[in-house]
């Protein structure tokens, strides 16, 4: 279900952006025809494993690889010594050094003609290490004498990253304030689970290596098996194949691909590397478990006042880019609600597990559940309905957030609206069965800072080819760049070539752009794509100018045609401008090819480090409002907790391809109830894993899957691509708050710790 804003004329205005279209990739997805990365297969190629530490923490004495490389079918054997690697807390060796720090890092890898003969070469593998004390609570590893030192840091000892903001004065704001607040919440450790396992493909050849990877980035890929292996940029390649098999901010693991491109060089063969779902638990990432402690001061009337904010987060053994991007904490708590007087102070704390990394709006719904929670909670000591509680305090499009920063573009009020408007509480199950309701708002932030570039190039058959740095980790990218592309051309759709979908993105081409975090490609490669597009179309018409003794202000292009720009009439077809050379193919009469290329870098000021306030009307390139409200069931004898719909509201700003929108939509949306619900990876005593597999790990299935009815809100944002703004990470956002604030509706019992299992509800209600 939509919700669409589109004026009339604006309907006849566009022909290709506000369609749901069908997928460009669907076909091949369906038949079975798209390729991932771990369907490659290269003749004389070799299978890569590796050796893994049984300790969350100790020294390595030796690593003794001789009686591995005797192994019948070992063909190359590599420790960490084999790399150009400086230590550094930010990111991990390839393989371990001098000392591992969590159960499961790497140590040793082999490269064999079979799996089998890999894994038996493994256990030939003998590492001698040195147990030392370990930690895997960030509250103990942030004590002034941890119980283990996992990095030293200029922060301190475990201390990866700290952000603070104060505004105003929160001791006077309190004395200030009617009803004062506080709830300390926490958040769990969660897989990104993404269906297709961790694959890379390395080919040796002569004159360089070609590396295959179904990432996020092949310019992230590049730069860093150059730096490892210490290789000219020239000496290699990198394709990001055009399918991923999911992603979700887990797939950058960049120095697994200097393991298997040095295995290659050293067999001077192709090697494959491709994790067991085991290994994607134990030894990728983790979302970042959290303990957040909001205290809040209320006049009587409902408004908010003072906040301060105390936030944890658990890191795991190293950062992998995970530090910078603390400051996501402020704007996650700053960007919809009014207060005059704000303090924060947000940790990141290193601690001897499995990395946490960057996953779906990081740090977001550790701190939106928080503050979702929160403000539900004041609504109910106060005596005032939670949805009236957050319209008094949302701040309005185009007013100043918090830290100063103006919000352009967002409508909180319609997204919490139009869910209120659907929600609904249906009859059904009595008996043991209660029902809630609940609703909870977030807005997702997406940086700046980042180049984008876009080349559109005109064939011969009268099609364009776009040529940009896309990865499509399955949130539609290419369809939604496509119709980008005929929309500023004026063409069919079917006449735009996505390169990055046919070829993959590739290094080789040195295209500038980060890949697909941030919800950035659709604003920030679409804006570069229709710059590109505009300056091709310019130069067509500047050459048919000269063909047709017209002035370019009297002509314009579409449809493959130069025409005349006040009767449409048809005057020469894009054809025309090409000339056949025998042995030389065609090209475009007098000037060769005719190309235009787009930038986007959109350069924001940064926060002051001080006081975390802004230093420029804009801090990032635009949030993205979403909220939910949830209808659930429970069990008051059992603590079974049914969700029986969701309603999820998102501002995209102009919903480019409404269809792949709402996809976007369900997906997010339940993918926070397994947050909210289920999904939890759980530690032993001994820094272990315990549940490393779909068996054991409990994330939403089919017959869990509740109703979800997708809205798509549209407030065009003044400058997105045709007013359209990336919304792929928020639906994530408010729901697990809105199922949770929904528990509390039904049976009046608050919780503040996910998940929210059967267990923990049935205890509760015994206890209540």
């Amino acid at each position: 279900m939509g919700v669409q804003v589109y004026t009339a004329e604006e309907r006849e205005e566009f022909r290709w952006v506000g369609r749901r279209l069908a997928r460009l990739d669907a076909k091949q997805k369906v038949t079975g025809e798209a390729k991932y990365a771990d369907d490659l297969k290269l003749p004389y190629m070799l299978y890569a494993k590796l050796k893994r530490s049984p300790y969350p923490h100790a020294k390595i004495k030796s690593v003794d690889v001789n009686r591995a490389r005797r192994v019948s079918g070992i063909r190359a054997v590599v420790t960490g010594k084999d790399f150009h690697y400086t230590y550094s807390p930010e990111h991990p060796p390839p393989l371990a050094v001098d000392k591992v720090r969590f159960a499961g890092e790497g140590v040793a890898a082999v490269a064999a003609e079979d799996e089998d003969s890999a894994k038996a070469a493994l256990e030939e593998v003998d590492v001698e290490y040195e147990p030392l004390p370990f930690v895997l609570s960030a509250e103990e590893a942030i004590k002034e004498s941890p119980p283990a030192l996992v990095h030293e840091t200029e922060l301190g000892k475990n201390v990866a990253a700290h952000v603070r903001v104060r505004v105003g004065d929160v001791a006077k704001g309190f004395e200030e304030s009617d009803v004062i607040v506080e709830n300390t919440f926490s958040t769990q450790m969660v897989q990104h689970l993404p269906l297709g396992p961790l694959t890379i493909l390395a080919e040796y050849t002569p004159t360089h290596l070609n590396i295959y990877v179904g990432s996020q980035s092949a310019n992230d890929v590049h730069e860093a098996v150059c730096r490892l292996l210490g290789l000219e940029p020239s000496a290699v390649r990198v394709t990001q194949m055009p399918y991923v098999g999911g992603w979700f901010g887990m797939k950058g693991d960049t120095e697994l691909a200097a393991v298997c491109a040095a295995l290659s060089l050293k067999a001077k063969r192709p090697v494959k590397l491709q994790l067991s779902r085991e290994e994607i638990f134990t030894s990728l990432a983790v979302r970042h478990p959290a303990k957040i402690t909001i205290k809040d001061g209320v006049s009587e009337e409902g408004v908010l006042i003072a906040r301060k904010i105390y936030a944890l987060f658990d890191g795991g053994a190293y950062a992998r880019r995970s530090n910078i991007l603390l400051r996501n904490v402020i704007f996650a708590s700053t960007s919809v609600y009014k207060c005059k007087h704000f303090e924060l102070d947000a940790y990141r704390v290193y601690t001897n597990h499995v990395p946490s990394q960057n996953m779906r709006a990081p740090y977001g719904p550790q701190t939106i559940f928080a503050i979702e929670s929160q403000m539900d909670e004041i609504a109910r000591k106060l005596g005032m309905d939670p949805f009236e509680f957050r319209l008094k305090n949302l701040i309005k499009g185009g007013e100043r957030s918090v830290i100063g920063e103006r919000i352009y573009g967002v409508d909180y009020e319609r997204c919490l609206f139009e869910v209120k408007r659907r929600l609904t509480l249906d009859g059904g199950p009595g008996g043991p069965w209660r029902r809630g309701i609940g609703v909870a708002i977030g807005a997702k932030w997406s940086p700046a800072n980042s180049p984008f570039t876009a080349l559109a190039k005109l064939r011969a058959d009268g099609k364009v080819e776009i040529w940009a740095h896309l990865v499509d980790v399955g949130q539609g990218i290419y369809t939604g760049i496509a119709q980008i592309a005929a929309e500023e051309m004026r063409m069919n759709i079917d006449d735009i070539i996505v390169i990055p979908q046919k070829y993959g993105a590739d290094s080789s081409t040195e295209l500038a752009g980060t890949g697909p975090s941030g919800s950035r490609q659709l604003y920030n490669c679409g804006n570069a794509v229709v710059r590109a597009c505009s300056e091709l179309k310019k130069k067509v018409i500047k050459l048919a100018s000269g063909y047709l003794s017209k002035p370019e202000e009297e002509l314009d292009f579409e449809e493959g045609y130069v025409v005349e720009a006040k009767s449409r009439s048809r005057l020469l077809h894009i054809s025309d401008l090409f000339k056949e050379v025998p042995h030389a193919g065609k090209f475009v009469k007098d000037v060769g090819f005719l190309m235009g290329e787009g930038l986007w870098y959109e350069v924001l000021p940064e926060l002051d480090r001080k006081d975390g306030t802004a230093l420029g009307d804009r801090v990032v390139a635009f949030y993205t409002p979403a909220a939910a409200g949830a209808a659930v069931l429970v069990n008051v004898e059992t603590g079974e907790v049914r969700v029986e719909s969701l309603v999820v509201a998102v501002d995209v700003g102009r919903a480019i391809n409404p269809a792949i929108v709402e996809e976007q939509i369900i997906g997010g949306s339940i993918m926070g109830l397994g947050y909210a619900l289920s999904e939890e990876v759980v530690l032993n005593e001994d820094g272990w894993i315990v549940n490393p597999s779909l068996s054991d790990y409990k994330p939403p299935y089919p017959p869990d899957a509740p109703r979800v009815v997708a809205l798509v809100i549209e407030t065009p944002y003044f400058s997105g691509p045709f007013g359209a703004r990336g919304m792929g990470e928020a639906p994530i956002l408010p729901i697990a708050p809105a199922i949770s604030n929904a528990i509390y509706d039904a049976i009046k019992v608050r919780f503040k710790d996910l998940p929210i299992t059967r267990e923990k509800v049935f205890w509760a209600l015994r206890r209540s």
